[in-house]
């Protein structure tokens, strides 16, 4: 026991004991369905969320390797145990979710064809990795019944939404070639006054009238909302790499809750894949020029800077 948690098996440890604790969030956020109920809005910030929890959990079982042998086999059951339940909870969500949604009568938002059609193919991505890992710890595959259930539900709804533009255009793949140079103001000349045919009569000095005082500026805005002041998140350079600061996490987040997409669909608009992007974004992974410039033009198109 005390080999095991000495090192970096303590903190392998640690965060295996966080995953728990993320797992109970989860849960508790689903509330049975009524966390989640008929809003597309919710339903995308629960799966959003499950997405960065399975991201986390491959993290962890990097680690397991820094555990004591007599005892790795037993933690990297636990966490398959967990990861398993997540996903069972996650076709379940997408059941109760798409029962009460097409119940209520509700048009779908747009930009919401992709994060259906994503949604679909997660029901493979589930299947297949319960083939490939979670039934070599004994764990039953998802009801057959239930997956085809789900699938029926999803037939034919991406087609009843508008698509949003595609970003895979060449000014977002290409970056701030056009963004950080702005346009030129047009030359005007101005033709040249003609001189006057006479002196100018002297006029008397302009009496010096009181400066009046300038406006406070009104926080709130006209409308009442409260501003946010822009700045570009912060990054670090070492050696030939450079990194983001955490911050530019939630810039992307909430540029995607601006443009009704998934973290999911702007990584594959990107050609990245959903933890490439995720390691990038809280700096734990060097960001490239590419990546960056597209993160930049797109979060500057939904009101924000990074």
């Amino acid at each position: 026991m005390a080999e095991m948690i000495n090192g970096g098996g303590a903190a392998a440890m640690a965060l295996i004991a966080q995953v728990e604790r993320q797992s109970a969030m989860i849960v508790r956020s689903y509330d049975g369905g009524n966390g989640v109920a008929d809003s597309y809005a919710a339903f995308r910030d629960f799966t959003e969320r499950l997405d960065q929890f399975h991201v986390f959990v491959a993290l962890v079982e990097g680690k397991l390797g820094d555990i004591v042998a007599s005892r790795r086999d037993a933690q990297a059951q636990a966490l398959m145990d967990i990861r398993w339940r997540m996903m069972l909870l996650e076709i379940e969500a997408m059941q109760g979710f798409m029962t009460r949604f097409l119940a209520s009568g509700k048009p779908w938002p747009l930009g919401s064809q992709k994060f259906l059609d994503r949604r679909e193919a997660r029901l493979d991505e589930i299947i297949a990795f319960q083939q490939e890992g979670a039934a070599q710890y004994g764990l039953a595959a998802p009801d057959d019944g239930q997956i085809a259930s789900v699938r029926q539900q999803f037939t034919g709804q991406s087609g009843l939404s508008l698509p949003l533009d595609d970003f895979s255009q060449p000014d977002f793949a290409d970056g701030l070639a056009s963004f950080d140079q702005p346009d030129p103001e047009p030359v005007v000349e101005r033709p040249a006054k003609p001189e006057p045919e006479w002196p100018a009569p002297e006029l008397p000095a302009p009496r010096a009238m009181p400066r009046a005082k300038a406006a406070a500026p009104d926080p709130a805005g006209a409308s009442g909302g409260r501003l946010k002041p822009k700045r570009r998140v912060n990054f670090r350079v070492e050696g030939d790499n450079m990194y983001l600061d955490a911050e530019a996490s939630s810039v992307v987040n909430d540029a995607c809750k601006q443009a009704q997409i998934s973290l999911d669909e702007l990584a594959k608009q990107m050609g990245l894949s959903r933890s490439t992007l995720v390691l990038m974004l809280n700096g734990s992974d060097a960001i490239e020029k590419k990546p960056l410039n597209q993160l930049r033009v797109f979060v500057s198109r939904n009101g924000g800077l990074l």
